[in-house]
């Protein structure tokens, strides 16, 4: 019985990353917003980490402005799960496709590093970090 349930908070772990990056590339703004602790604190996306929930929409919205789409390409999570806390990490690849008619796709690839908390039997992003390995426009 413990496996099946470490197995349980694995795969919903995992389907948390999934539905990030579906929201973000399917715009669905409020399935995104519930995947977060309103206090998450994100690193790695601006000069200085985002702290709270609405700060980070915001910023998210701003920085989608002048995208008509994107798409992340996300690797299988590595997950470590102690309790009621998770982390993960995620490789990604995001490729941007501008609004703009003869604008350049910014694609960029990195890593997730995530921290999770389970909070009423579901689990939420409560730090969120953005390592970049490269980037390249056009």
């Amino acid at each position: 019985m413990a496996q099946d349930a470490d197995l349980d908070d694995r795969l919903a772990v995992g389907d948390v990353i999934i539905a990030y990056a579906n929201g973000i590339d399917d715009r669905d703004f409020d399935a995104y917003r519930r995947l977060f602790h309103p206090d998450v604190v994100l690193r790695g996306f601006a000069a200085e980490p985002i702290q709270g929930l609405e700060a980070w929409m915001g910023f998210v919205e701003k920085a989608l402005a002048p995208y008509r789409q994107t798409q992340h390409m996300l690797g299988p999570p590595s997950v470590c799960i102690e309790g009621d806390t998770a982390t993960l990490r995620t490789d990604l690849q995001a490729l941007h496709f501008p609004r703009e008619k003869g604008g350049q796709v910014f694609s960029l690839w990195g890593a997730y590093r995530t921290r999770l908390a389970r909070e009423d039997a579901s689990w939420r992003i409560r730090e969120h970090q953005l390592d970049v390995w490269g980037t390249r426009l056009g």
